[in-house]
């Protein structure tokens, strides 16, 4: 019998596709636990189940974690707006207790001021990587089920084998284009890693891919401290590629200006590789 106090998600395609996901995974148990305690983005859900191999005391703490980071920033971002420093001398200047908000209301308001600070992220929508960008980072784990073929091996348990494929596709790419700029693959947890050198006409970049882990708690974190170290010049000529709407906020928030979806970039990659070189990338 359904869970009359579960909170109800309107079923999508995109939805049913990952609840089927996280079905052939074996977390189906879990992923009910997680909704009845609201957690009910399925995506993000699907992803700390595969990152954390289901264990679900670990999963909750990590989104819970997230969860309070992400009302910090909003908190902080509310704060210091001139509404909420008038609203903090008001506070200070009496004692009447403040009137609560009914809960939906709240609710509605928390939505609505999260729509808006994603809002203000404009992502990339280019037909070419732009001539001034040294360096491309590239979220690995967001990646991971942007292609069908990709996805199947994560769901047979061939986690690896998907990430040395997206890692091929990335340097051919690289390599295609000859040595323009630098390319950054990046999963949260991976046993593995690629250093190399890309040379062209008496100019080289890098191609590298690594683990976030255990130097941070996932790549989001990785990407974030990168972009800070950048500083204001080299930031504005990376461009980050991810999916992950709450990491495009924090991207933007440490100057990024160049942010793209993992499906875009891949379009750009196909168009130059050519429908069979990349689709044989795909297949091997």
């Amino acid at each position: 019998m359904e869970n009359e106090n579960q909170p109800q998600i309107k079923l999508t395609s995109s939805r049913q596709r990952i609840l089927a996901d996280i079905k052939e995974l074996g977390y189906e148990t879990q992923n009910q636990q997680l909704i009845c305690q609201g957690f009910v983005q399925l995506s993000q859900n699907r992803r700390y189940l595969i990152k954390f191999n289901g264990y679900l005391e670990q999963v909750i703490e990590a989104l819970k974690q997230k969860n309070a980071l992400r009302e910090e920033r909003r908190r902080a971002k509310v704060k210091d707006t001139p509404e909420g420093l008038e609203s903090a001398k008001k506070s200070r200047r009496t004692r009447e207790p403040k009137e609560r908000k009914p809960k939906r209301e709240k609710s509605e308001r928390v939505r609505k001021e999260k729509k808006e600070r994603l809002s203000l992220v404009a992502l990339q929508e280019y037909e070419e990587i732009p001539s001034y960008i040294e360096r491309i980072y590239l979220d690995g784990n967001n990646m991971l089920f942007i292609e069908d073929s990709i996805r199947r091996l994560v769901l047979g348990k061939n986690r690896k084998r998907a990430e040395e494929i997206l890692a091929d596709i990335a340097y051919e790419f690289g390599l295609y284009l000859g040595a323009k700029f630098d390319i950054i693959l990046v999963y949260d947890h991976s046993d593995w890693g690629v250093e190399k050198k890309i040379i062209s006409e008496e100019k080289s970049s890098e191609f590298t891919v690594l683990s976030a882990s255990p130097k941070y708690k996932s790549s989001d974190d990785a990407l974030v401290n990168w972009a800070q170290e950048l500083g204001s010049d080299s930031v504005k000529k990376s461009l980050f590629v991810t999916s992950d709407r709450e990491l495009q906020v924090r991207l933007s928030e440490a100057g990024a200006s160049d942010i793209m979806k993992p499906g875009r970039w891949l379009k750009i990659v196909k168009k130059k590789l050519g429908e069979e070189k990349y689709h044989s990338l795909l297949s091997q």
